[in-house]
């Protein structure tokens, strides 16, 4: 009887081994978002890590590695689902942020995180490093790709920047002043409409753009979504994702199309 004991202790310690060997080697994780430029080219920030579960079995804590992100560029043809080689364009250290990414010309805006800090980069396809522009927690890009808004918080209150692009997507002048947001301590609802951007906050909604605040909108969008509702959408429908097993897909799905009814009502939100 006591060897059968000493036996079913031994397998139960390999056992018990083998399962906090699985616990404490780390495994590679990947985050990814994606913007596309046009119906021609895809964008993928893609973010590698590894990560590992506490040695400690009542702690369900994970313990995550230097993260890196890798802008990546995809050949398309319209209406074609497959994808070309991608093609790095620039790395940086931190993770990618979801819907961090946007494109305008050649220029690829993208922010990320490390050690608590989220970054501000912009990096050009025809060659370059990144180089890092300010810290921020939201970006935007305005449907005609000239306009750029970055959120951030400053002091516990919600601030954003704006600025005009060029044909290239360069900024037309540097991200130094600051705009607050109005009764805003948290990432507000927002919208582009043209190159204005309409921001929801307190009970009002107020405008920007490139040229500063505007005050109080008279009339604005009636409808704010989420700012990933069309996320690796592109503009005719096509969907890409990236799976846990690192596989790339491309799918026909349904085209967005925000409704672009204006109103002077903050409660009319009909047909969103």
């Amino acid at each position: 009887m006591m060897k059968r004991l000493i036996l079913l202790g031994v397998i139960l310690m390999g056992v018990n081994l083998t399962m906090s060997c699985r616990v404490l080697i780390p495994r590679e994780h990947r985050e990814s978002t994606a913007t596309w430029n046009g119906d021609t080219q895809l964008v993928e920030g893609l973010s590698r890590y590894k990560a590992r579960l506490s040695w400690n079995p009542l702690s369900q804590e994970m313990i995550v590695g230097p993260a890196t992100t890798e802008i990546l560029v995809y050949a398309m043809k319209p209406a074609s689902l497959s994808l070309s080689e991608a093609k790095q364009i620039g790395k940086s250290p931190g993770r990618i942020l979801p819907s961090g990414l946007v494109v305008s010309g050649t220029s690829v805006y993208y922010l990320v995180e490390e050690d608590g800090l989220r970054t501000l980069f912009v990096v050009d396809m025809n060659g370059g490093q990144p180089q890092s522009l300010l810290s921020g927690e939201i970006l935007a890009i305005s449907a005609s790709e000239r306009t750029l808004a970055v959120f951030g918080l400053l002091s516990g209150r919600t601030v954003v920047w704006v600025s005009g692009l060029d044909e290239s997507g360069r900024l037309k002048a540097r991200l130094e002043g600051s705009y607050e947001v109005p009764g805003s301590s948290s990432t507000p609802l927002f919208r582009f409409m043209k190159d204005r951007l309409y921001v929801k906050s307190a009970g009002s909604v107020y405008l920007f753009d490139a040229d500063g605040a505007r005050g109080r909108a008279t009339t604005f969008p009636a409808c704010f979504y989420a700012i990933d509702v069309d996320k690796g959408l592109s503009p005719d429908g096509r969907l890409f994702s990236r799976s846990a097993d690192d596989e790339l897909r491309v799918i026909q799905a349904d085209p967005f199309y925000p409704n672009s009814r204006m109103t002077d009502r903050i409660d009319d939100d009909r047909g969103c």
